[in-house]
Order: C-alpha cells, then structure tokens, then sequence
C-alpha cells in the first residue's frame, strides 16, 4: 500500500514519520497506554504490614515494660516476690524494676498504724474490777519479718491483740486500784509498753 505524503515548502513529509495519525489509519486509535505493573501495589502492602508489625511491637513494648516496673510511694515499702517467695525488700522511694511476668509486689505501710482492741474486764490484786479501755500504736520496721511471721494487717492484728491483753492482766492483776489511780500509773503503763514491744518485735514491729 502506498505511504501517503504531503507537500510542504520543505519539500516532502511522511506521514508515518510525523507524530499525526495517519488519514488511512482508522479513527479512535492511539498510542500505546502506560500501565501502572504490579510493583506499586506491592509497596503499598508492605509497608502496611510494616506499620502493622510495628504497632504490634509497641503494644508487647508497652506490656512488658509495665509489667517490670512497679513505683514505691515515700509512705510505703515493698517486697519483691517470685512464686510466692520473697527475693528482695524495696525501702527507697521511686520507680523500681522487676522481671516481667513471674514477680509480683507486696506493699507494706511505713506510718505509724493503729491497734484498737475491744474494752475489757479485768481485775485487781485488791479484787477490785475495772474496765480498760487500751490501744497500741506500732510501725512495720522489718518487712520481710513481717511478711513471714503474720503477712498482713489483718494478721498482726489477730496476733497482736492477745499480746496487749495479756500483758494488761498480768500487770493489773498484781496492781491495786489506788496505785492505778496514783502516781504509779505512770510506771505500771511502762511496764505493759515494755512487755508488748518484747512479745511483739518477732513480727517485725
């Protein structure tokens, strides 16, 4: 089939070197089309599984690290535990680390705590009955004694009772009610401060 051409002041053009369709060439035909490959697509998903894999990261970071660290208030004291056996006493206040996981934390109070037993009956050596109304006041000063001896509050204070009440009645009993009533209170109430703080320093007290 022959080229068509055209004339032009330059001299002769071919159509098939020019960048127009040909007059022969059948119309809505164009160029050939750039097609986006598959290598965009794949980008797009790797790096949407690499934020995925990232952020699941954070999220095991954030696990473990909050489970290794534990904070110890001014007014407070810790136990570090490891199955339910003591590794360390913690008295410094601040942020603290322990092995993620497998320890836990027991805290104890370092104020001053309060002991209110119950009103009792009790009598004289001059069989004379009075009713004393008595409480004791103490501090946890040894934390893993503490622990291992009565555990908890609730513990020291079923064990300590007993102790503030015989005491009382050990001493009052070899006491009258005039040397109550005098002077020698004083000295009496030493006497029974004395016998609980001995009975009372295996816990740790």
């Amino acid at each position: 089939m022959p080229v068509p051409v055209t004339t032009t002041r330059r001299g002769l053009v071919n159509w098939a070197n020019t960048g127009f369709l040909s007059p022969l060439a059948p119309r809505g035909r164009r160029g050939p089309r750039v097609r986006r490959g598959p290598v965009g697509r794949g980008a797009k998903i790797m790096n949407r599984r690499v934020f995925l894999i990232l952020g699941i990261l954070a999220i095991v970071l954030g696990i473990v690290v909050s489970s290794a660290a534990f904070t110890v208030h001014q007014t407070s004291q810790a136990i570090v535990m490891q199955f339910g056996n003591p590794k360390r006493v913690v008295t410094d206040p601040g942020l603290h680390w322990k092995l993620p996981f497998i320890q836990n934390v027991l805290y104890y109070d370092k104020r001053m705590l309060n002991l209110d037993p119950p009103v009792e009956s009790m009598l004289l050596s001059d069989q004379r009955r009075i009713l004393v109304d008595a409480f004791a006041r103490y501090r946890i000063i040894d934390s893993l004694e503490f622990f291992k001896t009565v555990r908890t509050e609730a513990g020291v204070r079923q064990r300590l009772g007993p102790i503030v009440n015989a005491s009382l009645r050990g001493i009052l009993g070899n006491a009258t009610l005039a040397s109550v009533l005098s002077e020698e209170r004083t000295e009496i109430m030493a006497e029974i401060r004395e016998s609980v703080n001995a009975d009372a320093k295996r816990f740790g007290i």
